[in-house]
């Protein structure tokens, strides 16, 4: 096992920071796939973003063309045609809610024909020869709720699979170790001891069980407990948050990656993301827009004003809202393309306040137009 390239700390305000490792900077959102591509948009569509976005893949979009991706070339990214892309491999479907069971040797995972069981033999032999860039340890995730004879169970499957990982690496893909939260301190500083005795083999960790029902006192205690007891240089990926503020709070509590699919399932219910996002394009006091709404039927005015993204530039509300009137797929490839480039022009601001040490106060400004 080759080790990883370890991430270099740009600037921090607060517990916020930016890091650097490869060619990503953080902080930054991951976009999940579904059946393993991008939802909605082509690689043209692609490039018209202004940064290069970085894609997760669920072991159950892998479960089905496992042996087509492994016998490729190329591996995974000429599978998808994303060469150009980061890829990353998690468990955790962000959009499946409950999180299947699993069992000591195997996880349940959702694919395209119902719940099926990945054991741990099978999950490192993707992360081994898919060409990735990072990985997610095969993880049994449960939410802060459960009980402890089961978050205990939990716990020791997460570690026994971590060292399992470790013992089996052969690839070239970051590996990333799961942290299980739990509110149970012996249970938590076990994982802690593991991954600190092994940190030189790790590009960074993952904190799952987080955004499936707790409050956000109780998040934001587990991110401190679990930030301030390992390496700064360890990238922080938390998998979930669900909206702009969401994810501008998990950056304030120190996380460097956040797994989401926000913009597109906005796109599908035909909304339209306007928040404020520290460039000119923006609708005060107003977060989305629903363009199926009658009122802009003969709108001949852009989604929103000053946005640079290609569906503003070339397009109306009058259309957008005909096309989903027709119920034509390219009315959610527009809105796909303009809200995950309004999520990057927001995170891109959010770095430069960091950089500058100003996020406190673009925070505060953020949530004064949202109200």
């Amino acid at each position: 096992m080759s080790l990883p390239t370890k991430a270099t700390i740009v600037s921090r305000c607060g517990k916020a920071r930016c890091l650097s490792f490869g060619n990503v900077q953080t902080p930054v959102v991951m976009i999940q796939t579904r059946t393993c591509f991008q939802p909605y948009l082509t690689l043209d569509m692609l490039k018209k973003l202004p940064e290069k976005p970085l894609f997760s893949i669920t072991a159950g979009e892998l479960f089905h063309v496992a042996k087509t991706v492994k016998g490729m070339k190329g591996g995974l990214k000429a599978f998808t045609a994303l060469n150009d892309y980061y890829m990353h491999i998690q468990t955790r479907d962000i959009e499946q809610f409950p999180v299947p069971k699993g069992t000591d040797k195997s996880v349940g995972v959702m694919t395209t024909e119902g719940n099926r069981d990945i054991s741990a033999q099978e999950y490192i032999g993707y992360t081994n020869d898919f060409g990735a860039d990072s990985f997610v340890t095969l993880n049994d995730e449960v939410p802060l709720s459960v009980g402890k004879r089961r978050g205990k169970q939990s716990v020791i499957r997460n570690k026994n699979w971590l060292q399992q990982h470790l013992n089996e690496a052969t690839g070239s893909s970051g590996i990333i170790a799961n942290i299980q939260a739990t509110e149970n301190e012996q249970l938590l500083k076990e994982q802690l001891d593991l991954i600190n005795q092994n940190a030189s083999k790790l590009l960074g960790v993952h904190v799952s069980g987080l955004h499936l029902g707790e409050s956000p006192k109780q998040r934001e205690a587990m991110l401190t407990a679990i930030f301030s007891s390992i390496p700064e240089d360890l990238v922080r990926f938390v998998t979930g948050p669900d909206s702009p503020s969401e994810i501008l709070e998990s950056v304030r509590l120190g996380v460097d990656v956040t797994v989401s699919s926000y913009p597109i399932r906005l796109a599908e219910k035909a909304y339209c993301s306007t928040y404020w996002n520290g460039k000119d394009g923006c609708v005060e006091n107003k977060t989305k827009m629903n363009v199926m709404d009658v009122v802009y039927e003969h709108d001949k005015s852009p989604l929103v004003p000053g946005c640079s993204c290609y569906a503003c530039q070339k397009f109306t509300k009058g259309y957008l809202h005909h096309l989903f009137n027709c119920h034509e797929l390219l009315g959610i490839i527009l809105l796909a393309q303009h809200n995950l480039h309004h999520l990057m022009d927001l995170i891109q601001s959010t770095r430069s306040s960091i950089q500058d040490g100003s996020f406190e106060a673009f925070l505060q400004r953020f949530y004064s137009h949202s109200v």
